[in-house]
C-alpha cells in the first residue's frame, strides 16, 4: 500500500498548488519608470496569509517590503505588502499564500524599476516532505473509516457476536486523532510557519474539530458499553470537519458538496465495517446481514460520487487528459473491481456457501486501494474550467490617489472589473467615482458602458460580457473630489496563464 501511495504522489506532487495568481501590480516582468509604493496580488479564490508572506527583494535578496501582509479592501482574494524606496533595478515578487483548500501556494516573478525585468525567477523543488501528505491523509481516512464503519458493522452483521476488541476502535480513533495533528504540524514545517499559526488557518480550525471528535470517540467507546450518542456526534463532527476541508467546500454551491461528500465519506465507512467485522464472524447465517448494508452503502458511494465527479472534474476530456481525472479514473476501476469480488461473494452466500472470507479479505483489500488513491486525490490541483482564466490590468494617478484596475474573465468573453484606489502610504484611498468601458478598436465598435457598482470603501466592480471575440480595449476614468480626474486606457489581452 505504501508502493502504491509513493507512486501516486510522486506523480501528483508537482502539482499541489490551487490558488492560480490571476493579476499583479506590478505585473510579471514589467518595466517601470516609477518605483511603486505597494505590490498588490489577485488570486481566483479567497487566499489565507497566516502561514504566508509577499516579499519584495532585490538582485542581492534583500528585502524592500514593509509592514505586513494585508488584504486589500478586506477582500480574500487579494494580497498586498507596502514597499520602501526603490533605486534604478530589477527586483523580485516572492509570495506565499493558504488556498481555499488549504494548500500551500507559492511563487515569485520579476519587474524592474528604470530597467528591464530580470530573467524568471527558477521555480524551488518541491519539498520532500510534501510526499508525506498522502501518508498521512491515508491515516487520516483509514481512522476516520474505521471509527465510523467498525460500530455500524458491530451493530449489524455482528450483533449476535462478540463487539470488535476494544483497542481496534480505540486505536482507530488515535489514528485519526494523530494524523490530523501531524497534517497540520507538517503544513506549518512546509509553509516555515509556526505550529500555533497553522491551527488559526481553516484547515487547523477543522482539524482541531477532527482531533476533538476523535477524543470523543476515544471516550466513547473506552466505555464497557459504547456511549451511542458521545459515538454519533463524533462520527458526525469527524465526516463533516474532514469534508468542510478538503475538495467538497472549494466550489459553489459548498452545501451541496460538503453534503455530498459526507454522506460519501460515512457510505464508504459502513461498506468497510461490516466487510470488517465480517471477516471475523463464523460462516453462518449472520453474513447475509452484509449484503443490504453493502448495496446501500455501493448506491450512496455512486450517486454522491456522480455528484462530487461533476462539480470537481467538470468534463470528459479533464478526466482522461489532467492528472486529478486520471486518478479518478483509478478509484473507479478499483471500484469497479471490489464490486466484481463482492458479486462473487454475495453469489456464494445465496448458495449458502459461507466459506466466504477470502472473497471479503480481497473486497476489503480493494478498497484499501481505494482509499490511498483518495489520499493523493485530496492533494491534488482540481482541472481548471476548459476556458484559461486570463487577466490584465494598469495603474494610473489621481492627485495623490493610485488608482489600481484589475479585468479577470474565465472565457465566454465576460470580463470582471475592479478599481481601487490607494494612498501614498499604501492605505486604501477612496473615489468618488469610476466609469469603465470598452471599445472594439479594428471595427471601431463603442463604446460599451460597464455597469460599476461600489463594494467598499474606494472599491468599485463591474462585469461585462462582450458581444463577439475582436480587439477590445477598457477605457478607465476615476474622479476623487469635484475637480480632479484622470482616465487610461488598456488591451483586453486574453494571455492564456
Amino acid at each position: 500500500m505504501l508502493v502504491l501511495l509513493g507512486a501516486l504522489a510522486l506523480t501528483s506532487a508537482p502539482a499541489i498548488a490551487h490558488a492560480v495568481l490571476v493579476a499583479s501590480e506590478p505585473s510579471a516582468g514589467e518595466r517601470l519608470e516609477r518605483a511603486p509604493l505597494i505590490v498588490t496580488l489577485t488570486f481566483d479564490e479567497p487566499v489565507e496569509t497566516a502561514l504566508g508572506s509577499l516579499r519584495v527583494l532585490d538582485a542581492a535578496g534583500v528585502p524592500h517590503s514593509i509592514g505586513t501582509v494585508i488584504h486589500p479592501g478586506s477582500d480574500p482574494a487579494r494580497i498586498a505588502v507596502r514597499v520602501g524606496s526603490l533605486d534604478k533595478g530589477s527586483y523580485i515578487v516572492a509570495w506565499q499564500v493558504v488556498s481555499a483548500d488549504s494548500h500551500i501556494v507559492n511563487g515569485a516573478y520579476a519587474f524592474g524599476v528604470g530597467v528591464a525585468a530580470g530573467p524568471a525567477p527558477v521555480p524551488e523543488a518541491d519539498n520532500g516532505a510534501t510526499l508525506l501528505l498522502p501518508i498521512i491523509h491515508f491515516g487520516i481516512f483509514a481512522g476516520v473509516l474505521l471509527g465510523i464503519g467498525l460500530p455500524i458493522g458491530a451493530a449489524t452483521v455482528g450483533r449476535r457476536a462478540n463487539r470488535p476488541p476494544k483497542f481496534v476502535e480505540f486505536g482507530a480513533w488515535f489514528v485519526l486523532a494523530f494524523c490530523a495533528f501531524a497534517d497540520v504540524a507538517l503544513r506549518a514545517d512546509l509553509a516555515g510557519g509556526t505550529l500555533a499559526s497553522a491551527f488559526t488557518t481553516h484547515v487547523g480550525v477543522l482539524r482541531l474539530a477532527t482531533i476533538g471528535a476523535a477524543f470523543a470517540g476515544i471516550v466513547a467507546v473506552s466505555h464497557r458499553r459504547r456511549w451511542w450518542d458521545v459515538l454519533i456526534t463524533a462520527c458526525i463532527v469527524a465526516a463533516v470537519s474532514l469534508s468542510l476541508a478538503g475538495h467538497a467546500a472549494g466550489s459553489e454551491p459548498t452545501a451541496l458538496g460538503v453534503v455530498a461528500d459526507t454522506l460519501h465519506l460515512i457510505a464508504a465507512a459502513a461498506w468497510i465495517g461490516v466487510l470488517a467485522i465480517g471477516t471475523t464472524l463464523e460462516p453462518t447465517e449472520d453474513l447475509r446481514g452484509i449484503s443490504p448494508i453493502a448495496i446501500t452503502a455501493v448506491s450512496t458511494i455512486v450517486v454522491t460520487g456522480i455528484i462530487q465527479t461533476i462539480r470537481n472534474v467538470g468534463s470528459v476530456t479533464a478526466l482522461i487528459t489532467t492528472p486529478y481525472g486520471r486518478e479518478i479514473d483509478l478509484k473507479i476501476a478499483l471500484l469497479l473491481a471490489a464490486l466484481a469480488v463482492a458479486l462473487l461473494s454475495r453469489r456464494a452466500l445465496a448458495r449458502s456457501r459461507f466459506a466466504i472470507g477470502h472473497w471479503l479479505k480481497l473486497e476489503l483489500w480493494l478498497l484499501t486501494a481505494v482509499i490511498a488513491v483518495t489520499a493523493v486525490l485530496v492533494e491534488s490541483p482540481l482541472p481548471r474550467e476548459a476556458a484559461p482564466i486570463a487577466s490584465a490590468a494598469t495603474t494610473f494617478s489621481v492627485r495623490d490617489i493610485t488608482v489600481h484596475v484589475s479585468a479577470t474573465t474565465r472565457g465566454q468573453r465576460q470580463w470582471e472589473f475592479r478599481v481601487n484606489g490607494t494612498g501614498p502610504n499604501g492605505a486604501t484611498r477612496g473615489l468618488d467615482g469610476v466609469d469603465v468601458s470598452v471599445r472594439e478598436v479594428v471595427r471601431n465598435i463603442g463604446p460599451l458602458v460597464v455597469p460599476m457598482s461600489r463594494t467598499g470603501e474606494g472599491d468599485f466592480d463591474g462585469t461585462t460580457t462582450l458581444p463577439f471575440d475582436g480587439s477590445w480595449s477598457a477605457f478607465i476614468s476615476a474622479r476623487s473630489g469635484d475637480f480632479d480626474e484622470n482616465h487610461s486606457t488598456f488591451p483586453l489581452e486574453e494571455n492564456s496563464r
